[in-house]
């Protein structure tokens, strides 16, 4: 029976979180539709997707208001699914409407604690694994929600294209190790600062690849900041050349994917560089554990812990940091990263109605 599902998404990892399991729902004949804000609204149109309810870009800068039961109700929704964005607004609120309504929710996590996000209580919950069920079991709140250890559907679904490995394999030869930076929010200078002083200490030729979060990177002042310390940066350096042969579309996934490293945070772009064998690096700072303590709960990056990241702290040769991390996070990779197949996860999903 054909069922009428809407999914509730804002940032980039959440739509590529939930778009395999619409893919899915939507071939076996249910009536799919989408409630976005933020990153997504684009992400959902390209992918051939009609966006029914649009919210603004930054719901911080341009405020919107929306009855969102009255659209649930419009849009006869039988389920709710749902990912949480950062800083979560409408995913929170149609969480919060399913419930009032007695509509089945489903949230889907794309890294670890953002479950926390979500502040009212789930029927069923998608994570990656035992660490993030442990976490989600922590909340009185999900107490009886039943939690399903899935993976990462985007991740363990995606394939990089042979044109990119093509072109990177050109890039590694023409200038040596290529490093992806992978930008997020508050914390980006203290980041890049970070990169480009370890960068510096290796001695190596590199080349480097800036990736800004399309969200911050929006806001004026932070492009002419970031932009303007990688300038600065390599104005004084002959070993390495920041390399600008990729435009704003392509896909930061294959990037990291086929850059020897990928430095940030807590990007989803670490998860991707280690699932595919190459050395992640996330930096933890003071600052970048402060961030990541009011979001979620942790204040360093779980991958660190599960041995599939290297930790950054001080600035030393990242090149031979990464070098020596590698082979350990090739290893770990094989069975830290769990996946099951997308068509059971839509079982369990259309069970509860």
């Amino acid at each position: 029976m054909a069922r009428k599902i809407v999914f509730v998404t804002k940032d980039k990892g959440g739509y590529e979180v939930s778009f395999p399991l619409a893919e899915e729902l939507k071939r076996r004949g249910n009536e799919i539709s989408i409630m976005a804000e933020g990153v997504s609204v684009a992400q959902w149109g390209a992918a051939g997707y009609t966006v029914d309810f649009v919210g603004s870009f930054d719901f911080q800068r341009e405020p919107y208001a929306v009855d969102v039961k009255a659209e649930l109700t419009r849009l006869g929704a039988e389920l709710v699914i749902s990912t949480m964005g950062s800083p979560i607004n409408l995913e929170a609120k149609c969480g919060q409407a399913a419930n009032e309504l007695g509509i089945p929710l489903v949230i889907m996590e794309d890294v670890w604690g953002t479950s926390r996000r979500m502040p009212c209580s789930a029927d069923m919950a998608f994570t990656l694994d035992s660490y993030g069920e442990n976490l989600m079991r922590e909340l009185p709140r999900f107490q009886k929600t039943e939690i399903i250890i899935m993976g990462n559907a985007a991740l363990n679904s995606f394939q990089v294209p042979s044109v990119m490995k093509a072109h990177m394999e050109l890039l590694r030869a023409k200038f040596g190790t290529v490093v992806m930076f992978a930008g997020e929010g508050d914390g980006t200078t203290e980041l890049l600062a970070l990169t480009l002083l370890s960068l510096d200490a290796s001695g190596q030729p590199y080349a480097f690849i800036p990736r800004f979060h399309p969200k911050y990177l929006d806001i004026p002042q932070n492009r002419a900041l970031w932009e303007g310390v990688v300038a600065e940066f390599f104005m004084k350096t002959t070993r390495g050349i920041v390399y600008t042969g990729f435009d704003a579309s392509t896909d930061s996934r294959a990037l990291a994917a086929m850059a020897d490293v990928t430095v940030s945070g807590s990007s989803t772009a670490l998860l991707y560089a280690a699932k595919h064998g190459r050395a992640a690096v996330s930096i933890s700072t003071a600052l970048t554990r402060r961030l990541l303590g009011e979001q979620v709960a942790y204040d360093k990056y779980p991958g660190i812990k599960l041995g599939i990241a290297v930790e950054l702290n001080m600035p030393c040769d990242l090149i031979a940091l990464a070098r020596d991390a590698a082979p350990v996070i090739r290893r770990n990779a094989e069975h830290v990263f769990r996946s099951i197949p997308i068509d059971e996860v839509a079982d369990s999903v259309l069970s509860l109605v």
